[in-house]
């Protein structure tokens, strides 16, 4: 689903097959409530945490990692699916750089502290 106009209750967004929101790994201290509206949220590592330095490998990341990863750009819609801006930065780096490899354009959900929301944002590669 990709955003056609803002109005006062978030994106209106285009009918379309379902949208996920991928999140790199579950987070316990933060709400994600709000992004449910843009789709289902999926996790590209379920039981997965951040990137501790003793899994580090010839300054890459774990192989299984790098497997969820590419499950989720394998599996990923560019013109419905966001990436949620939460959880290991490491890991949404890489993503992103891997989304941006791979499909010209993909979305992704920020928070704003001002509405306490998510709002989506176009990245174009």
């Amino acid at each position: 689903m990709k955003p056609t106009a803002i109005v006062n209750s978030g994106p209106v967004l285009d009918t379309g097959p379902p949208s996920r929101v991928w999140m790199i790994h579950p987070v316990a201290n933060i709400n994600i409530t709000d992004a449910r509206r843009f789709g289902t949220i999926c996790y590209v590592s379920p039981q997965g945490d951040y990137l501790f330095g003793d899994e580090v490998e010839d300054l890459a990341i774990p192989e299984f990692k790098r497997r969820e990863m590419q499950f989720c750009v394998d599996e990923w819609n560019p013109d419905n699916d966001f990436l949620l801006l939460a959880g290991d930065h490491a890991q949404l780096i890489i993503l992103g750089a891997m989304l941006a490899k791979r499909y010209s354009r993909f979305y992704m959900l920020r928070f704003d502290r001002n509405t306490r929301g998510y709002f989506p944002l176009r990245v174009d590669a």
